[in-house]
């Protein structure tokens, strides 16, 4: 059992939203964002190495070696989630609307012409 105590939080903390948001999400929308938590993460945690290793890059070559594991863990982890990604098409332009809509971007329609 998961404990939403914990749960919440943490996404809270990483995604942004209210309690009450995350409260009110359907169970699958809210098992997407915690299956792609560890992926965003890792994603992070390599730019902040790559942002890092350029200026300082490592001290010896055990110290290379770890940083080297620690980068394939990552992209490991961001390779692991990649292929449960599904992409579906819009039917129309108005279910584009609806979904983007529910994913809180706004569309503006543009006349023709």
């Amino acid at each position: 059992m998961l404990d939403v105590g914990v749960l919440f939080p943490a996404l809270q903390r990483f995604y942004g939203g209210s309690w009450e948001s995350w409260e009110s999400m359907p169970i699958k929308k809210l098992n997407c964002y915690v299956s792609m938590l560890p992926v965003i993460k890792a994603e992070e945690s390599l730019l902040r190495y790559q942002a890092m290793t350029c200026g300082v890059g490592p001290k010896s070559r055990s110290q290379a070696q770890q940083m080297k594991k620690q980068v394939r863990e990552w992209i490991k982890t961001m390779n692991r989630y990649s292929g449960r990604a599904k992409i579906r098409k819009a039917a129309s332009f108005e279910d584009m609307k609806l979904a983007m809509a529910a994913m809180g971007i706004k569309v503006k329609e543009l006349p023709r012409g």
